[in-house]
């Protein structure tokens, strides 16, 4: 069986891909700032896509970056592991048009 960090940074390999199928062709970036609140008793994530390049199309989040978000807060509650409520996925093309991608957590 794989480990708690195996697991996660599977789960956040594919939330960045997801966020990757999201945007435009025309986008060579990306960001998503991803909020989680649990104050109501009932988990509640937010995501917000934009790129820094002054596209000002719209992007919404859908079903698999949100599936992706519980999956990895899931996993995390279920470790016992402190979950995120902020998170900051960046994706972004290289010069060999290869995706890359960084995530930060604030606990």
């Amino acid at each position: 069986m794989s480990s708690i960090l195996e697991r996660q940074a599977q789960l956040d390999f594919d939330i960045a891909n997801a966020l990757i199928m999201a945007t435009p062709e025309s986008w060579t970036s990306a960001e998503m700032e991803v909020e989680r609140d649990e104050s109501s008793g009932i988990e509640k994530i937010s995501v917000l896509i934009f790129n820094n390049e002054g596209s000002k199309e719209i992007v919404q989040g859908t079903d698999d970056i949100y599936d992706g978000l519980y999956k990895l807060s899931g996993l995390l509650r279920d470790n016992g592991a402190n979950i995120w409520v902020r998170a900051l996925y960046s994706v972004a093309m290289d010069d060999n048009k290869n995706w890359k991608y960084k995530a930060k957590f604030e606990y």
